[in-house]
């Protein structure tokens, strides 16, 4: 009886040796589709090191923007001492004669992409594998490790690099148009509040944008605002609410969108003729269709915060994290709390910027704002580390004046009984602004609706 041997490694290891040969052919063929071969891959995606040298080849001659043939590649592969490795001449007008669309070249560089990012798969579950048998890290490291790697390979970081001027350039420009063709002076992703968003330039991806407060000035409330808004404009916005649960954030955006108290509808008590009740089902049903996801565990730590962004990233498209709120994240036992919460808003201006995404994050501030007599808020009240203002993109201030004069709030309160769209002045300070204005925005705390909204006459002025 034969005995029947298993495939060889070759057989194994994913490849694509058609479309490593159609894509250096179509590149041989056209010099629009060369340049898009030298723009898209780095030469490392090419299994067979004959078609790695060619395309080094044919790399540089873009560089150089020479045109791309046989016989201009083959003198620069003779420059470049790789004429032996590329298997001569020979070879080179093999290629130029495959079978290959130029129009194609797309589709020729996914296929060589794809089988190079299962080839780092393997390679990948071969280390994981490894770790796992010689017990060289903890679990927690091991998951960790996986995950970022299997993130950069979806996300394709390995594109990364030095980049000309040119390409900032073109970039920055490509946002004044936008933002003149829009005519909103918006750029990013709007919050909701025209001013804010005429200073901020909307939310932008990967910067971080701190809403500080103490308890009872609407860091939530206006956090769930932004979030409400980005969704309404087509955003994904993931919320991870660490002080409050799903049903209470269901509740308050429930709350804002209806214009319905919302202790009321915590309580049930509702008007019986069914206005409101119609008004709550609509809402629902609108609210429903956003793109919002919200992650409520408490006591999650960092790992796990930005586990779950990452799938969501993955999953959705991830276009704003909300987290509500700082101090409450887990994070890396250190020697003192201040580096303790350094270390964490360090760790998540980083996730923001692996994500793209536009990252709000709430803060609690210092107790020594209740000690003052002007109990207006300032960069150095921010609770715990100045990493947290040095960090931040944007700083903003939800200030409430009538929180602090107990006959005020009590009036306010009255007055907003009967008609819950009754609030109290209130204003965003814009403290810190790395890339534009500062300036305080004067708006209105619905506070029986956990919902601001923009008052009339808004000043913007610069630090200068």
């Amino acid at each position: 009886m034969s005995e029947q041997n298993g495939p060889t490694l070759e057989e194994i290891i994913p490849q694509d040796v058609p479309a490593e040969i159609a894509a250096l052919s179509a590149a041989l063929k056209d010099g629009e589709a060369a340049e898009t071969l030298a723009e898209k891959l780095t030469g490392d995606e090419f299994y067979t090191p004959k078609h790695r040298s060619v395309f080094i080849g044919i790399q540089e001659l873009v560089r150089q923007k020479k045109p791309v043939d046989v016989v201009t590649l083959h003198s620069e592969l003779e420059r470049l001492n790789l004429i032996a490795q590329a298997q001569g001449r020979p070879f080179l007008e093999e290629l130029a004669s495959a079978t290959s669309v130029p129009a194609n070249v797309d589709e020729y560089v996914k296929r060589v992409r794809d089988t190079y990012d299962e080839r780092r798969l393997m390679k990948l579950g071969q280390r994981i594998a490894g770790a796992a048998l010689r017990h060289e890290k903890t679990l927690d490291e091991q998951l960790e490790e996986a995950e970022r790697e299997v993130f950069k390979i979806r996300r394709r970081q390995d594109e990364g690099g030095f980049r000309p001027i040119s390409v900032a350039v073109a970039k920055a420009f490509e946002n004044i148009e936008r933002a003149h063709t829009l005519g909103t002076g918006i750029t990013g992703i709007p919050t909701g509040f025209p001013t804010l968003d005429e200073m901020l330039g909307g939310l932008q991806k990967s910067q971080m944008t701190v809403i500080a407060g103490r308890p009872g000035m609407g860091k939530s409330a206006l956090g769930l605002d932004i979030a409400r808004t980005a969704a309404k404009a087509g955003h994904v916005v993931g919320v991870v609410s660490l002080e409050m649960k799903e049903g209470v954030a269901g509740l308050r955006l429930l709350s804002a969108e209806t214009e319905i108290d919302s202790n009321r509808m915590r309580t049930g008590k509702l008007g019986e003729e069914g206005d409101e009740w119609a008004t709550i089902v609509q809402a629902l049903t609108d609210i429903s269709e956003l793109p919002i996801f919200i992650d409520d565990q408490p006591r999650l730590t960092f790992g796990q915060l930005r586990s779950r962004a990452r799938r969501l990233k993955v999953d959705e498209g991830l276009d704003v994290l909300v987290v509500d709120y700082l101090q409450l994240v887990l994070s890396v036992q250190r020697d003192t709390r201040d580096q303790e919460v350094a270390a964490l808003t360090g760790n998540l201006v980083e996730l923001f910027r692996e994500l793209d995404v536009a990252g709000v994050v709430l803060s609690q501030l210092s107790r020594m704002v209740e000690k003052r007599e002007d109990k207006r808020p300032m960069l150095s009240d921010l609770r715990e580390s100045g990493m947290i203002e040095a960090a931040a993109d944007a700083v903003i201030f939800p200030y409430c004046p009538t929180y602090y004069d107990h006959d005020k709030l009590k009036q306010s309160m009255a007055a907003s009984k009967d008609n819950p769209a009754h609030g109290e002045e209130a204003q965003f300070f814009l403290e810190k602004h790395r890339h534009g204005p500062t300036g305080a925005i004067d708006v209105v705390f619905r506070r029986r609706l956990a919902s601001f909204y923009e008052r009339q006459g808004s000043e913007v002025f610069d630090d200068d």
